[in-house]
């Protein structure tokens, strides 16, 4: 009986805060650089290596939010991006590597004021993937990825967001054994960097 009382005022808490704190929704876009770790041989033999003039590749994202207040100081934000990544090596078309994610970041904020961080897991759906040629090699890549995003991001209220985000890649997206093609120290993962800027279009429950 005492458990049921418990749930059922925890439940009505639970109602009132989010009555109190609406959610909201909103869209956002950015540009970014990632890269990956790796080297890429060619025939005869020949290993081209990422270099630092050819490594970075400048990609775009964008997508929707929402923002689900669980208390003055925490913020949940789950997203829902298209996301382009990859690499760049000048010297090699066919080792570079463009590939498109439907991401699915889910964020804990933590707010001080207008000013907030966050960090959680992000996990990918790979779209599409094409080499520097134009050729489809999407069958060379694994159909999911997993990595860890970090950042920070300022409110303006009345609904401007800005921020930046370090997308930190934790499982190997290739899907081909290496030795043939490439070389890696730990398999291919993608890393990056993104700056965004989004509007809060309006909230709901309010």
């Amino acid at each position: 009986m005492k458990s049921k009382l418990f749930t059922i005022t925890f439940l009505i808490i639970a109602i009132n805060s989010q009555a109190q704190n609406p959610i909201g929704i909103g869209l956002k876009g950015g540009y970014g650089s990632f890269s990956q770790d790796y080297q890429f041989k060619q025939p005869p033999g020949t290993v081209f290596a990422a270099g630092p003039d050819d490594y970075s590749y400048n990609v775009y994202h964008f997508g929707a939010f929402s923002l689900i207040p669980l208390s003055k100081r925490f913020t949940f934000q789950p997203e829902l991006l298209y996301s382009e990544k990859g690499s760049y090596i000048k010297s090699a078309p066919l080792a570079n590597f463009q590939l498109h994610y439907i991401d699915l970041p889910l964020l804990m904020r933590i707010n001080f004021g207008a000013f907030s961080i966050y960090s959680g897991p992000q996990f990918g759906f790979l779209a599409k993937a094409e080499n520097g040629l134009g050729d489809d090699i999407k069958d060379g890549f694994k159909n999911t990825s997993i990595s860890i995003v970090y950042g920070f991001q300022v409110d303006f209220g009345f609904g401007l967001i800005i921020g930046g985000r370090f997308d930190k890649g934790v499982s190997d997206i290739s899907n081909v054994e290496e030795g043939d093609l490439f070389e890696t120290k730990d398999g291919i993962k993608n890393q990056g960097v993104q700056a965004y800027i989004g509007w809060q279009l309006f909230k709901l429950n309010k």
